[in-house]
């Protein structure tokens, strides 16, 4: 029985390559990593828009006349409206890449597999405590062990042919989500909002005195307009980082590439970047 066994587990490891615990880890880090890339396109226009709002504030207060006053309220907030629905459907954009990313650090985590052997193993030593025979107590370990190593074969099997898609998807997902804060109506409007609040706060100084709370509440703006600038430029350096990084990590689990050891490394160093990357941004939220 136990020979009979021990072919039986030579045989099933011998039958698919296994991922390295250091490859593990690498999968599980870009997944983690990226998290914070998926809050910056809506963190970006949800920013601009109370920016809008505020600054809206100082506009009304110079009006004299009232009905003028209200119609410049409602006119800001029907636009900040329309820009959370706007803020909303890019959420609905990234939402696909964020998805990809948790379940590929789901299937790549070791408790997918080892909660299965654990389970056998418990079993096993119940019985165990029933029986006294040497080969019950053989097969209930045996049978935990080939458990454990079937469902890592098939959760490498499931995985390699996960990442391949997922090559695709991130591809395309980085590069829209690269275009939109490229664009030119992006980029002009966060230049507008900077010129809408020093246009605003001008106008509300020529008819109010100036007090401490509201220069506060414009410095605030003005370092509000500053840091949504630098989130955009970051986010679209992470993305590109999470591209690389994502390619680099499929060639080396997928494509069997004939130096291992350099394409382990460049994966590596692609994580290292990603990591610094998604870093800066989301000290940028704080």
């Amino acid at each position: 029985m136990k020979k009979l066994l021990f072919i039986l587990s030579i045989c099933l490891i011998s039958s698919c390559g296994v991922l390295s615990r250091k490859q593990t880890q690498m999968i599980q880090d870009l997944s983690m990593s990226s998290d914070s890339i998926t809050y910056a396109p809506s963190m970006i226009i949800n920013n601009l828009s109370e920016v809008r709002q505020e600054r809206a504030i100082y506009y009304c207060a110079s009006l004299n006349n009232d009905k003028l006053h209200k119609q410049e309220l409602d006119r800001v907030y029907a636009t900040v409206n329309k820009e959370k629905k706007i803020a909303i459907k890019c959420d609905k954009g990234v939402n696909v890449l964020e998805s990809y990313l948790r379940v590929l650090r789901s299937l790549s985590s070791t408790i997918r597999y080892k909660s299965y052997g654990t389970e056998i193993r418990g079993m096993g030593r119940k019985l165990d405590s029933l029986v006294d025979q040497e080969d019950i107590k053989t097969t209930s370990y045996f049978s935990a062990y080939l458990t454990e190593s079937y469902m890592r074969k098939r959760q490498i099997y499931v995985l390699r042919k996960f990442i391949v898609k997922g090559d695709v998807l991130v591809l395309r997902t980085c590069n829209n989500i690269s275009t939109l804060l490229k664009n030119e109506d992006f980029t002009d409007l966060i230049e507008n909002e900077r010129k809408g609040l020093d246009m605003d706060y001008l106008t509300y100084l020529r008819t109010k005195k100036s007090n401490i709370e509201s220069d506060k509440e414009y410095l605030r703006l003005k370092a509000k307009i500053d840091n949504t600038e630098y989130i955009r430029r970051r986010c679209i350096s992470s993305l590109n980082s999470l591209k690389k990084a994502h390619h680099k990590l499929k060639i080396l689990l997928v494509d069997e590439p004939e130096d291992e050891s350099k394409t382990a490394d460049e994966v590596v160093d692609a994580i290292i970047d990603l990591n610094d990357q998604c870093l800066k941004l989301r000290k940028l939220y704080e």
